[in-house]
């Protein structure tokens, strides 16, 4: 049987791994923050990984500076693990808008991890947001070389040809998405916007969000309405 702070020290690591996200931001932090000032940790990569998942948990709460401070940290601690680390730093830094941080952290990911295809994504979805249609394509083209059945990249990548006014690229891709995901509302509502900019309005109608897939995407559409970009969570 455990002893009692063997125990305590055990289920702090599980506040602090949240796997599954069962436990609130707050939980994880203090658990990965009791973690680290633990005596008994067994290696470098076990602490990199607490001070990991306390990064994550302090992006969540957008205490961006805080999480770069952590993955700056597991950065130093393992770096072997490195390329996820870096991945993490990127998306904080994109959460901050700084954009070129976030595509320069994914830039070295990609040179760590060449088959990395998140990273590919995450870099994408940068470019994109700096209005670098082109090579926002190219990035979405090498995450899905990477992972054929990667829905988003699909559906971004569709979302940029329609911003370069390639309707036909972009009704190609969100078919693609639907095809992987049949429930994805988005896709089926940005699908109709690109029929109706070809003024198919037979089809474009067609593609009206089902009632089964619009609850689960209300918060997109309305998204999608306003500024005709894609939203998603990749950690």
């Amino acid at each position: 049987m455990a002893s009692p702070a063997v125990a305590q020290t055990q289920q702090q690591i599980e506040w602090c791994e949240n796997t599954n996200r069962a436990f609130f931001v707050d939980l994880q932090i203090d658990g990965c923050t009791a973690a680290i000032r633990s005596a008994d940790q067994r290696s470098q990569k076990e602490l990199a990984s607490h001070f990991n998942s306390r990064g994550l948990a302090y992006r969540a709460k957008g205490d961006f500076d805080r999480a770069i401070a952590d993955f700056d940290e597991a950065i130093r601690l393992e770096p072997k693990g490195a390329a996820a680390f870096l991945n993490n730093r990127g998306l904080a830094r994109h959460s901050m808008n700084d954009y070129d941080g976030a595509i320069a952290g994914f830039d070295e990911v990609i040179r760590l991890a060449p088959n990395y295809a998140l990273a590919y994504y995450n870099r994408a979805n940068a470019y994109r947001v700096k209005g670098d249609n082109d090579r926002a394509i190219s990035d979405y083209t090498d995450t899905i070389r990477l992972e054929p059945n990667f829905v988003t990249a699909y559906y971004n990548r569709g979302v940029t040809y329609r911003a370069k006014g390639d309707s036909d690229r972009a009704i190609a891709d969100y078919t693609e998405a639907i095809r992987l995901n049949p429930k994805y509302g988005l896709a089926y509502y940005a699908r109709g916007n690109a029929y109706s900019d070809k003024g198919d309005s037979g089809r474009a109608n067609t593609d009206t969000p089902r009632p089964t897939s619009w609850a689960s995407n209300l918060m997109l559409l309305s998204l999608a309405r306003s500024r005709a970009v894609a939203t998603a969570n990749y950690s």
